[in-house]
């Protein structure tokens, strides 16, 4: 399973998931896009490690770079000139009651009660960036969406409203998008860990999947939810 030649961004890959994620497809051969919104020395930091320890166990270079996400499209192509995967991990979680919950009407978009910074995050910004890839993923390319087990869980946790609207949201928005892109030969679907994907070991089993998907051997693989899950939901 090899992605040598192509160019993958990957939203929210300066920790956690998305990290984990970048360097599996780096370990695959791809180049790879560090994408952070506020924190540049975290961003800075994974691409060194990634750089040192790639480097180290498999004694190839690989390319990553760190940018910006408001820059993110233009920045890759100016970087690597193509692009061909899109990984869309960004996101926040924010565990609110109902009447905690906020419509934003004031100026301050950071408000931690905003369930429109929920959407704007988790559901707006994943939209336009994809509006903006597009046009630079050539057949055979792929998007992928992170979601979570939290849309199929039937014991779902109080106060995960907004969270889970984000989610089902974004999972629908990949069928519908694997329908209209999948005439341009570019597949659209959706990996959806548990909410425990953070723990030891796990993170690993996600971009596994994840790096099947945005390779070769998945052509066949459009407009589906894989639900990493081991067996946390069936």
């Amino acid at each position: 399973m090899t992605l040598d030649g192509r160019v993958a961004v990957v939203t929210g890959a300066s920790r956690g998931i998305g990290r984990t994620i970048a360097a599996k497809l780096a370990q695959n051969g791809a180049s790879v896009v560090i994408n952070y919104a506020n924190n540049e020395a975290d961003a800075i930091a994974a691409v060194e490690n990634m750089k040192n320890t790639l480097f180290c166990h498999l004694n190839k270079q690989f390319r990553f770079v760190q940018i910006r996400a408001n820059f993110l499209i233009d920045d890759t192509i100016a970087a690597f000139v193509k692009l061909a995967i899109l990984v869309l991990n960004a996101g926040i979680l924010r565990n609110q009651s109902l009447d905690q919950i906020a419509e934003d009407r004031v100026k301050d978009m950071s408000c931690m009660k905003s369930f429109d910074r929920s959407i704007n995050v988790n559901v707006k910004g994943h939209l336009f960036l994809i509006q903006l890839a597009v046009p630079k993923i050539k057949e055979g390319g792929c998007v992928i969406f992170i979601s979570s087990t939290l849309t199929a869980f039937s014991g779902i946790m109080p106060n995960y409203t907004r969270y889970a609207t984000t989610k089902g949201a974004i999972e629908l928005l990949s069928r519908t998008l694997a329908k209209d892109l999948g005439h341009h030969g570019i597949t659209v679907n959706t990996v959806s860990p548990n909410r425990r994907a953070s723990r030891l070991g796990v993170p690993e089993g996600i971009a596994n999947v994840v790096a099947f998907i945005a390779g070769p051997d998945s052509a066949w693989v459009n407009g589906q939810n894989i639900r990493a899950n081991g067996g946390y939901v069936v």
